[in-house]
């Protein structure tokens, strides 16, 4: 499995192209809010974009939606389930911050906790439920490769915002105990923003994580 990152440029947001090596089919996670640079990521890989896998339903995630679904319609969109009616808002949540955001096109693939999605012949994503941050986001994790997208729900050091529209601190940090900390300590969890980190690392570290503190 070969990754590249693409940061955003207005909200920091991390994007994933996520290409098989064997087949040379890829992946995006997330879109960033424009999509922009993802196109030449996916060109300098020399890869075929085959789907783009929404974490959650927020604009710094899902803005793209439209230009690279315009670019790329042989790419099929999955999303889910719990948070199409935030990313039905895409074009809402932008005019909110002042950010032009298309309207996204229909959602294909609704993603549920325990589907399983493949990427050409060598990448298989389990998908677990994280709500807390959104009332429907998602994690894509790869067991053999020992890596997580883990959109909002966790970063270096900290946890997701539930302070929007649909969040809620108790969920959050109970999906953050019951699926993310079960992973191995060695896997490594891919953010929507900021640096990667490991489960392991957070477990000992985050301050979020730790016993008596609540998100409420």
């Amino acid at each position: 499995m070969k990754i590249v990152t693409v940061t955003s440029r207005l909200f920091a947001a991390n994007a994933y192209v996520v290409v098989c090596e064997r087949s040379g089919v890829a992946a995006v996670v997330d879109t960033g809010e424009d999509g922009s640079g993802i196109p030449e990521a996916i060109e300098r890989l020399g890869a075929r974009l085959d789907k783009i896998l929404i974490t959650h339903g927020h604009l710094d995630h899902v803005g793209g939606l439209a230009p690279l679904k315009r670019r790329y319609p042989e790419a099929t969109i999955h999303a889910p389930a719990g948070d199409v009616p935030l990313i039905e808002r895409a074009a809402a949540q932008g005019a909110a911050f002042g950010v032009p955001v298309e309207p996204p096109p229909p959602i294909e693939v609704l993603v549920r906790d325990g589907d399983r999605v493949a990427v050409g012949e060598t990448i298989e994503f389990e998908v677990l439920a994280t709500p807390g941050h959104s009332p429907g986001g998602v994690v894509y994790y790869e067991p053999r490769a020992g890596v997580a997208f883990v959109g909002d729900t966790i970063f270096q050091g900290s946890v997701g915002r539930v302070d929007l529209p649909g969040g809620d601190g108790r969920t959050l940090l109970r999906s953050i105990e019951q699926r993310i900390l079960q992973l191995p300590d060695d896997t490594r969890l891919l953010s929507g923003h900021g640096p990667p980190t490991t489960v392991g690392f957070e477990r000992r570290n985050n301050p979020f994580l730790q016993p008596g503190v609540r998100l409420d």
